[in-house]
C-alpha cells in the first residue's frame, strides 16, 4: 500500500471513531430533561405531547434532503421546528448537539430519541407518529 492509501485509511478510521463517540454520547442523553431554551421549542413542548427538533448547519450537505421533509411537516402544522446551529450556537450547546443533521424527539419534556444523519421521509414521519 502506498502512502496515499495509508493516509486515506487513517482518515476514514478516525472519522468512524469520531462518529462512534458522538453517537454514544448522544444516546446517553435519552431520557434527559430538556432545559428551557427561550425559543419556540418551549412553546411547542408546552402545547404538544411530542415535538421534533431538527438541528442542522448550513455547511452540511445532508441537510438538503432532510430540510425539505421537515418543511413539509411544518406546513402540515405538525409539532416540528428547525434550528440552524451555526446561527444558534448557544442553543446547540444547551441541547448538546455535536453533529448535523440531528433530530431530537422530545416527549413530555424528555428526550425520547436522537437520530443522527439524513433519514428517509417515512422514518422521520414515523418518529412523530409512533404511539
Amino acid at each position: 500500500m502506498n502512502w496515499i492509501g495509508i493516509v486515506v485509511v487513517s482518515v476514514v478510521l478516525l472519522m468512524v471513531v469520531w462518529m462512534s463517540i458522538i453517537m454514544i454520547r448522544a444516546q446517553k442523553l435519552k431520557g434527559d430533561q430538556i432545559p428551557k431554551t427561550g425559543t419556540d421549542i418551549d412553546t411547542l413542548v408546552k402545547n404538544n405531547p411530542k415535538v421534533l427538533v431538527y438541528c442542522y448547519s448550513q455547511n452540511c450537505a445532508q441537510r438538503i434532503s432532510v430540510t425539505s421533509i421537515i418543511d413539509k411537516m411544518m406546513a402540515e402544522s405538525l409539532a416540528v421546528t428547525k434550528v440552524d446551529i451555526s446561527q444558534n450556537t448557544e442553543l446547540a450547546q444547551l441541547l448538546n448537539i455535536r453533529a448535523t443533521p440531528t433530530i431530537l424527539l422530545i416527549e413530555n419534556r424528555q428526550i425520547k430519541s436522537i437520530t443522527l444523519g439524513a433519514k428517509s421521509e417515512s422514518f422521520i414521519y414515523s418518529l412523530i407518529n409512533e404511539c
